[in-house]
Order: structure tokens, then C-alpha cells, then sequence
């Protein structure tokens, strides 16, 4: 935090603090953390990406320790893509979920990348975080998925295959409820829900009739 207050406020003296680092150390002190990077250190990592003067030296880090990285975090996906190609490559993982939490955001960042550049990796870089985003989705509290349009936007123009695959995961009864609950009110969570149902009419399945009885209780 302080930092990304400093280059909001002061970006000489960000950079000249951030050039200071030693990398090196930072390295060491991460330790056996690099396997799958706790959130405060990917985000310091970001943050200190954010200026152009910095980037260079971020990513030679990650590339460094890219050997020691099991979960590669979606920001350091984006600060070295070199390094989350070959780590797909290599069978492993990106961090699109973690635990229960879906990265909708910097997910579908990540997602538009790989479309441009390496979009033969785009199933091997979606299908192991789809059970979690189907239990996401169809979970009764509108916060699990308030942030997921963007993802389910993107995805659905450019990774169809997805979004049906994760609809086909989904709890109906309980995203029966908590959609509904979600077009009934203003906000982000409205969006998501709407662009999941959308994407479901034309299924057959259980999911498919689900979506076409929202669509006809909430037909605007």
C-alpha cells in the first residue's frame, strides 16, 4: 500500500526507491513461497511493474525463479508471459482460481493475452479453474461472482467452450435463486447474471431451462 500510494503521489520518489531494491535479496527472502507466491508479495511485484523503468528487472526476477513456481499468480502471468507460456507447456498451472477465490479480473486479462499471443493454451489455461468458477456461480451471495462479466464476457467471444463447460457445473438450484436475486438488483452482480443466462438458453440440459425461465420472469 505504501508503495502504490508513493507512485501515485510521488512517482520520482517511487522510482527512485524501487531502483534501489535489491532483486537478489528479494529472491532469497521469498524462499520456498516462489512454488505458488503468497498475495503480498505478488502484489508488491505488481505494483513495482507499474512504471515502465521497473519492468525489466521484474521480469528477469520471475524468469530466474520460474523453475520453483508450481501456481504462476495471473499479475505474474502478465509481468513475464515468456515464463506462464513455458509454464503451461510444462503441465502446470496458472492461478486463474486459488482455494475457492476466482481471479475474475486479472484473469480475463490474462485470457486476452494468450487469445493474441499463445491461443493454443487457452484450454490448458481455463479448464483447471472452471469447477471452481461453476461452485462460484452458484453460490447464494451475489459477492462470489459480482466481479465475473468481464471473464464471462471475454471468454464468450473468444473461449466459447467455457463458459459451457462451467454451466454445465453449476448448482441450478441454488443459481436459480441467487441469479434471480442478482437481476432483481442494481449493480455488478446484475451484469454477471444476465450474461449467464444469455449464455445458457440455448442448452438442453437443466441449466438451459433454468435460464429460459429467468429470461421469462425478467425479460428486460
Amino acid at each position: 500500500m505504501l508503495f502504490s500510494f508513493l507512485a501515485k503521489a510521488s512517482p520520482a520518489k517511487f522510482n527512485q526507491t524501487v531502483a534501489t531494491i535489491n532483486w537478489e535479496q528479494i529472491s532469497v527472502t521469498f524462499g520456498d513461497d516462489w512454488s505458488n507466491l503468497f498475495h503480498d508479495a505478488e502484489v508488491f511485484l505488481g505494483v513495482c511493474f507499474h512504471r515502465t523503468e521497473h519492468r525489466a528487472a521484474i521480469t528477469t526476477l520471475i524468469e530466474r525463479n520460474a523453475h520453483r513456481i508450481e501456481v504462476l499468480a495471473p499479475r505474474l502471468a502478465l509481468n513475464a508471459p515468456d515464463v506462464a507460456y513455458r509454464h503451461l507447456e510444462q503441465g502446470r498451472r496458472i492461478a486463474l482460481s486459488n482455494f475457492d477465490h476466482v481471479r475474475w479480473e486479472s484473469g480475463a486479462a490474462v485470457v486476452a493475452y494468450f487469445f493474441e499471443a499463445r491461443p493454443d493454451l487457452i484450454d490448458s489455461l481455463l479448464v483447471p479453474a472452471e469447477g471452481t468458477m461453476a461452485r462460484s456461480l452458484s453460490q447464494k451471495h451475489q459477492s462470489w461472482y459480482r466481479d465475473g462479466a468481464i471473464l464471462i464476457r471475454i471468454t464468450r467471444h473468444l473461449a466459447p467452450q467455457s463458459p459451457q463447460r462451467i454451466l454445465a457445473q453449476v448448482n441450478v438450484t441454488a443459481a436459480e435463486i441467487s441469479w434471480a436475486a442478482a437481476i432483481s438488483t442494481a449493480g455488478p452482480a446484475r451484469r454477471t447474471a444476465a450474461l449467464l443466462i444469455e449464455s445458457a438458453l440455448e442448452r438442453t440440459d437443466q441449466v438451459g431451462d433454468m435460464a429460459r425461465r429467468l429470461r421469462r420472469r425478467f425479460p428486460k
